[in-house]
């Protein structure tokens, strides 16, 4: 787990990782929050781009994949600016919190 400082005021915003290490396939699974109040600066996208050059470059990845809640138009768009791709959507895969069933979106960004 890495977690995002604001630069200057040093500032907690979020945190993330990378997570579900396949080392056979170099495949990872990015997750990542926002501290409420700290969206819509582009901290946490950066941070994304960040992690997600960190496991091409350094750890040599092949596939990274982010799942995200269908409903959490923020979170998807920040996959998107962050260079990952739609590869579909799993319908009922998994609960909110309150313990409604929720369709997932799953994002992939693949080597060259």
């Amino acid at each position: 787990m890495a977690f995002f400082f604001e630069r200057g005021s040093g500032r907690l915003v979020g945190g993330g990782g990378l997570h579900k290490a396949d080392w056979t396939l170099r495949k990872f699974e990015i997750d990542y929050w926002c501290r409420s109040g700290c969206g819509g600066q582009g901290l946490i996208t950066e941070a994304v781009r960040t992690l997600a050059d960190h496991a091409m470059t350094v750890l040599r990845a092949h596939r990274l994949e982010l799942t995200v809640d269908d409903e959490n138009r923020k979170s998807w768009q920040l996959a998107e600016r962050a260079g990952f791709s739609l590869e579909g959507l799993h319908r009922h895969a998994g609960f909110t919190p309150q313990g409604k069933l929720r369709n997932l979106r799953v994002y992939a960004k693949t080597s060259a």
